[in-house]
């Protein structure tokens, strides 16, 4: 697990929410408070759908909702003269690109044995802080997952030049 303080919250929320360095994630959940308190369940509602709406959204095999079609609706909830109190957003990388982390960090685990590969973000009304976790759906010691999840965000953050640093 890694945690770290993104000191730039302007920057980095052009980067979330306008931006799109985030949309090869998924949104597991969301909280918001500005004037309301907003909470997102990220669960796809498969029933609100139609065949073809699921198959053009391509998101007929997918649990959680992509970040993508999440995003404009946390923007406007979060957009105002007024800065959030609070707010949480975690992430999950989208599935394909974890078949791609597996194959490119030679890990000895199959895709289908991970649940999520999480980002959490949080401000608390001052401050952004992030923190990586990850979820597996078999029970193991081996934290080469965790280490090599850790180092990939990392990479990411600064590729896009996001300037973070650890707690």
């Amino acid at each position: 697990m890694l945690s770290l303080l993104i000191p730039e919250t302007k920057d980095f929320m052009k980067h979330l929410l306008i931006e799109n360095i985030f949309d090869n994630f998924s949104i597991v959940e969301a909280n918001i408070s500005t004037s309301i308190s907003t909470s997102i369940d990220g669960h796809i509602n498969k029933e609100f759908f139609s065949k073809d709406e699921l198959e053009t959204l391509n998101i007929e095999n997918r649990e959680y909702m992509p970040w993508s079609i999440v995003k404009p609706l946390c923007f406007n909830l979060i957009k105002g003269k007024n800065t959030p109190t609070y707010f949480r957003i975690t992430l999950s990388l989208s599935e394909d690109s974890v078949e791609n982390v597996i194959k490119q960090t030679k890990i000895n685990i199959s895709p289908d044995q991970i649940k999520g590969l999480l980002v959490n973000f949080k401000y608390d009304g001052k401050h952004i802080s992030c923190t990586t976790a990850t979820s597996l759906k078999i029970f193991t010691l081996d934290k080469t997952l965790d280490n090599e999840w850790d180092l990939l965000f990392e990479k990411f953050l600064k590729k896009h030049e996001i300037i973070s640093t650890q707690l």
